[in-house]
């Protein structure tokens, strides 16, 4: 008995939207043993800068150079700022004429409780002498407040000064280690221009774009992550957490951004390479 054309290109047609549908759903969903790819990251990567333009005068470290916070990097010339922080000091310190008004004050004050007492008393005095010595007082106290004001701004002139001049110096913001430095000692800098990068290697992330069911499976409370990399003909692998998923996809690739963070205090992992990421 022969067979329908018509009916032959209908299974045809089934037939392949079977197999074209069930390799979509086969592409769709990563297999459990599917290790997706990033990069290995410094949990900081700083290129740091000075506030101010200046001669660099000493350069006390060296590439490759590790660091505690507040270690010295970079000194600036700072002589003329050094003689603005005395100049400010001097002033503020000089309680000469704040002395000199108090005393004064007091006097004025004595003589006014005096002639008071006298022109209520026996009116001795006349009133006009009284109104001209409370007159002078006070002027007297008024002055003497301006100069307890202008000591109050001269300390915070001062203490503006020695901040500047802490500016002079570039210290280190975080512990970590000296990848480059620019610039050399007796060359000019100029503000905002980066001029040391520092970076802290002692924790990583391995940075990845991923799927959104392999996001799901990362996020996942029985997760278990490991970062995965390739060091010579070892292998290395840090147990990790993903601190860090991206709430919204790429609108071109449909991908999501994670960061998955892993101790690297032993420096077995170089930040820059590539590594995989086990889901278990």
């Amino acid at each position: 008995m022969g067979s329908n054309p018509r009916s032959l290109s209908f299974l045809l047609f089934l037939i392949g939207l079977a197999i074209t549908t069930g390799a979509t759903a086969q592409s769709n969903s990563a297999p459990d043993n599917f290790a997706p790819t990033g990069i290995v990251y410094p949990i900081h990567d700083i290129n740091l800068s000075l506030p101010l333009d200046g001669i660099v005068t000493s350069v006390p470290v060296k590439a490759g150079q590790h660091l505690v916070k507040e270690d010295l990097l970079i000194q600036l010339d700072d002589q003329l700022q050094q003689l603005e922080v005395q100049r400010r000091k001097r002033i503020w310190e000089d309680d000469s004429q704040i002395n000199s008004a108090r005393e004064n004050l007091t006097l004025l004050e004595s003589l006014v409780a005096t002639k008071e007492e006298l022109f209520e008393t026996s009116r001795t005095v006349s009133q006009s002498e009284l109104k001209r010595n409370q007159i002078q007082l006070n002027q007297v106290q008024g002055e003497y407040q301006a100069l307890l004001e202008a000591k109050a701004k001269a300390e915070l002139e001062y203490r503006i000064a020695a901040e500047i001049l802490d500016s002079y110096q570039l210290r280190a913001p975080i512990d970590g280690t000296i990848v480059d430095i620019i610039p050399s000692e007796g060359e000019w800098v100029r503000t905002g221009d980066p001029v040391i990068r520092l970076v802290d290697t002692r924790t990583c992330y391995l940075d990845l774009d991923v799927d959104l069911m392999t996001s799901r499976r990362i996020a996942a409370k029985d997760t278990q992550l490991f970062v995965q990399v390739s060091v010579g003909e070892t292998t290395v692998r840090r147990a990790g957490s993903a601190d860090f998923i991206s709430a919204v996809a790429d609108a071109g690739s449909g991908l999501l951004r994670v960061k998955v963070y892993f101790d690297n205090t032993d420096n077995a992992i170089t930040p820059g390479i590539t590594g995989q990421l086990i889901i278990e």
